[in-house]
């Protein structure tokens, strides 16, 4: 589901695009039995004029079918029939040639196929669709970066289209929320009332706006349309699925404490018991060390004592106390342990985000959520799209042991301390799901 909100309107307008040329050939592709392709392919393979004979002789006995191929490819203006002379149009071949791909087993629709497809337009109007530098040099670099090149930017992308008229953004919409990421031609033309016509050119925006692509699939001895995404953002969404953290059957697990602050209120009472003077067991130890973190007390004489900011903390509500904790995280005793490497600031501040993975209402495994977390520790584990040869893919995370050690440190005590997280084990494997206050602080 696509809950991003559009910044700018698209410009992309296919006025001064060979609209009806390209519609032309779509219309009948969206036609091709298997014979037509077969014919096609042979054209494409054959020099430019071929002697009529010899492009029906692969389909004897069958040469009255071929024969007809070759009219409707006439028709289409990919060839002439001149006598005994079939003689092909260098570009329409051109543009067959492209399209031809699609109807491969093997075809992905990426941006190496993009890039193909862009070359069809005029730069003038590249310039006017999209919001890239006039003087830009690499103009479908410049495209990458400006509406492909991190997850984030391409849902901005993908939220324009509700700018546009017609079904786009709901296709698309629908699209990515199907179990296969794909979906059957003809059946969306039926359940948005499109014409073919109307369904080319709808397909057509979608291509030239990154989100969808038609591809097609042989059924029987026919060809059907299927809509499927950018190949690149199909395998990133594969991947998301793929490391979903998965809710554990909460009959299942071993809950370790009912309180949702279980932490702070032992805090809060080993903060009493330095008020007041009490005795204080050699196992308090952890506790006396995060108060003093926190500026909650001080040694004097060698004796705990409380601070000025004492009595405002014994008056907060837990939550307001858990903001508090929320606040100093960088300065918690136990983050001293952890390799200097991931002692940052910044990289502790990422590290919770990978909370945001887990269920709202689920128990998961803390080992699920550290093998799956999306955060940036670092710059080399942003998500970000890279070209390796002449393929791109969306690069994901690849953690170093410390950082693991960090996020696993941050989801199973900071976050626990603070009251967003309760703790448990499943067939002894430490897990977690979001407290109430948890899910208020990160569902945002």
């Amino acid at each position: 589901m696509l809950d991003v909100t559009p910044q700018k309107k698209s410009k992309i307008c296919l006025t001064g695009y060979d609209l009806q040329g390209d519609l032309k050939g779509r219309l009948m592709m969206a036609k091709f039995s298997q014979t037509d392709l077969d014919v096609l392919e042979e054209i494409l393979y054959s020099p430019v004029q071929t002697p009529l004979r010899e492009l029906l002789r692969p389909f004897a006995p069958h040469t009255e079918r071929a024969l007809e191929s070759l009219r409707m490819f006439e028709e289409m203006g990919l060839l002439a029939i001149r006598g005994t002379e079939v003689v092909v149009d260098k570009e329409r071949r051109k543009y067959y040639e492209g399209e031809s791909a699609k109807f491969s087993e093997e075809f992905k629709p990426g941006l190496e196929f993009v890039q193909g497809l862009l070359k069809k337009v005029p730069i003038h109007q590249l310039l006017a669709w999209y919001s890239i530098p006039r003087s830009a040099d690499q103009i479908f670099e410049s495209l990458i970066e400006q509406y492909l090149k991190t997850p984030s930017i391409y849902e901005k992308n993908l939220a324009e289209l509700t700018t546009l008229e017609g079904p786009g953004y709901q296709i698309v919409q629908e699209l990515l929320a199907s179990p296969q990421l794909k979906l059957m031609g003809s059946e969306v033309r039926a359940r948005y009332g499109l014409s073919p016509e109307e369904f080319e050119e709808t397909m057509l925006l979608l291509e030239f706006q990154f989100a969808a692509y038609l591809t097609y699939e042989r059924i029987g001895e026919e060809w059907q349309e299927v809509v499927v995404p950018l190949e690149e953002w199909k395998e990133y969404l594969l991947f998301l699925e793929k490391t979903r953290p998965q809710p554990l059957p909460t009959e299942c697990v071993e809950a370790k404490e009912f309180a949702h602050f279980a932490f702070l209120e032992e805090l809060s009472t080993c903060l009493w018991n330095v008020c007041e003077n009490r005795p204080l067991a050699v196992e308090a130890a952890p506790l006396l060390a995060r108060l003093e973190s926190l500026r909650l007390i001080r040694q004097s004489d060698g004796l705990w004592i409380p601070t000025e900011t004492t009595p405002s903390w014994l008056r907060m509500e837990p939550e307001e106390q858990a903001l508090q904790i929320h606040r100093s995280l960088s300065h918690h005793p136990d983050l001293a342990k952890l390799p200097s490497s991931v002692q940052s600031e910044r990289m502790v501040r990422e590290a919770e985000k990978a909370i945001l993975r887990a269920p709202l209402d689920a128990w998961v495994l803390i080992s699920d959520l550290v093998s799956g977390a999306l955060v940036a520790l670092q710059e080399a584990s942003s998500i970000k799209l890279v070209r390796q040869g002449k393929q791109w893919h969306y690069r994901t995370p690849v953690y170093a042991d410390a950082e693991k050690q960090l996020l696993f440190w941050m989801l199973s005590q900071a976050l626990y301390e603070m009251g967003a997280v309760q703790l448990g084990l499943y067939e002894r494997q430490p897990c977690l799901r979001l407290t109430p206050f948890g899910r208020n602080l990160f569902s945002c």
